[in-house]
């Protein structure tokens, strides 16, 4: 008579733990591809700091979270003034009296100059390109069209993350 036994070791602990171990860097991997997308959408800088991504754990729960960390994006993003697609958020005379069209911000944020002669006519009365309030200076600023980056990245990004993520721990797991 033959008698065996066969011992036979647990490797789901094993194989959990590199699931485990590969998710944060298969989300780390979806993440910069959201980043170049919305870099690559964007207007001017394409820095990598104006566009940062984290990604956070929670227990068994990976978060991934891509944003924008500069102030004039939901401008760039949704337009202004008359191009805007989301409500006005001016209230000054000047915005209203020009139907949405022009108003003042101030000199130090806007990068562009006008010397104290310039006028323009706004609906037959006539504005400075410059104003002073308290001892600081303003500069007629304009509409300006959307140019959206982050909304285009994010409907990309839907699309090809759950390909890229399962690629990635793919590879993370065969290593």
């Amino acid at each position: 008579m033959l008698s065996a036994t066969i011992k036979r070791k647990n490797n789901y602990n094993r194989i959990l733990k590199r699931i485990e171990d590969a998710v944060p860097v298969a989300l780390n991997e979806v993440m910069k591809y959201g980043q170049n997308i919305a870099l690559q959408k964007k207007r001017g800088s394409k820095e990598a700091n104006l566009i940062p991504f984290e990604i956070s754990v929670e227990g068994k729960t990976f978060t991934g979270k891509l944003h924008t960390n500069f102030a004039f994006a939901m401008f760039l993003e949704y337009g202004t003034g008359t191009f805007a697609e989301l409500p006005h958020i001016g209230k000054t005379r000047l915005f209203k009296f020009s139907n949405f069209y022009c108003w003042y911000a101030p000199a130090d944020a806007i990068k562009r100059q006008y010397s104290d002669e310039q006028f323009i006519d706004i609906n037959g009365q006539m504005f400075s390109m410059n104003a002073y309030m308290n001892g600081k200076k303003y500069v007629m600023v304009f509409s300006s069209q959307p140019y959206p980056f982050m909304r285009p990245a994010a409907f990309e990004l839907e699309e090809k993350a759950v390909k890229i993520f399962a690629n990635k721990l793919k590879e993370q797991l065969r290593k």
